[in-house]
Formats: structure tokens, C-alpha cells, sequence
């Protein structure tokens, strides 16, 4: 299964967002997602509709985690509720 994508929302403009995606899995930390660009690393920006999103309004744990309840959420939009275990081990 795929993991879920989050991003951090950057700024607002009308019916556009500019995030900053993340990486991670439903049970590990999340981190920054990095890109190259020549010889560097930098931070992955895009900017993206409103209507692309799933879920808005949730946070991290304070270790960068997703909370429980997101979880939930997610799997439940994702169409992954009836298995609720699913992507756990993967």
C-alpha cells in the first residue's frame, strides 16, 4: 500500500496552496521532503489547488509523528477502514 502524502501549508492564496511535502510512513516520524537542484538539497515546494486536499487541519505529535485520530481519518478516506491494520507493517 501507499503511504499517505502529507505536506505543510505554507501560505493560502484564493483557491491555491504552497506546501512544503513531507516524507514518512502512518507509524514513523515525518520529515521534511528534500529535493536536488544542481549540487544542493533544497526543500520541496509546490504549489498546489485546494481541491487536490483530503484532509485539512491536523498536527504532528510533538515527535513528528501522525496522531491516532489522522491516521483514522486518513485510512477512512483512503478507503482503508475495514482494514484497519493496513499499512502498519509495510
Amino acid at each position: 500500500m501507499q503511504r499517505p502524502l502529507i505536506a505543510r501549508v505554507d501560505s493560502v492564496t484564493g483557491d491555491n496552496l504552497s506546501i512544503t511535502w513531507m516524507y514518512g510512513h502512518w507509524t514513523t516520524n515525518w520529515s521534511v521532503c528534500k529535493r536536488r537542484v544542481g549540487h544542493s538539497y533544497v526543500e520541496w515546494k509546490e504549489d498546489i489547488p485546494k481541491l487536490a486536499v483530503v484532509l485539512f487541519d491536523f498536527q504532528l505529535t510533538p515527535t513528528g509523528k501522525l496522531r491516532s485520530a489522522t491516521v483514522h481519518e486518513l485510512k477512512r478516506v483512503y478507503g482503508l477502514v475495514g482494514n484497519a491494520d493496513a499499512g502498519e507493517n509495510e
